[in-house]
């Protein structure tokens, strides 16, 4: 074993070479803590652990989506509020305006499915 290795059980680590500090509430840091003293790991190591075995998925756009998705969402309410008011539109426009908004929806379902 040379100096740069330390040996633990049948694994061997090589010596810590980058130190990163790190930034936390006290609630945040009291609950990572308690995670890493039931996993029975540091917190050094329970961290490392968690941010190494994490799968994170970038969506490009999808915030953009569902913005303008919630944007139409709330100027078909408005619409619908004012022609439930006046009466102007049939129960087959209603129902037309209503599938219209489910479509919406599911696009926005969809395309979180496929990217998450």
């Amino acid at each position: 074993m040379n100096n740069n290795e330390k040996k633990y059980g049948d694994e061997k680590e090589k010596k810590v070479i980058k130190r990163y500090s790190l930034r936390m509430s006290e609630q945040e840091y009291n609950e990572i803590k308690n995670k890493a003293f039931e996993s029975h790991l540091s917190m050094n190591d329970y961290i490392k652990k968690s941010a190494r075995d994490k799968v994170i998925i970038v969506v490009e756009g999808l915030r953009d989506l569902t913005i303008e998705i919630k944007r139409i969402g709330t100027n078909i309410n408005q619409i619908t509020k004012n022609v439930n008011a006046s009466n102007n539109l049939t129960e087959k426009e209603k129902e037309i305006l209503l599938q219209e908004v489910k479509k919406l929806w599911q696009l926005l379902k969809q395309f979180t499915a496929q990217n998450l």
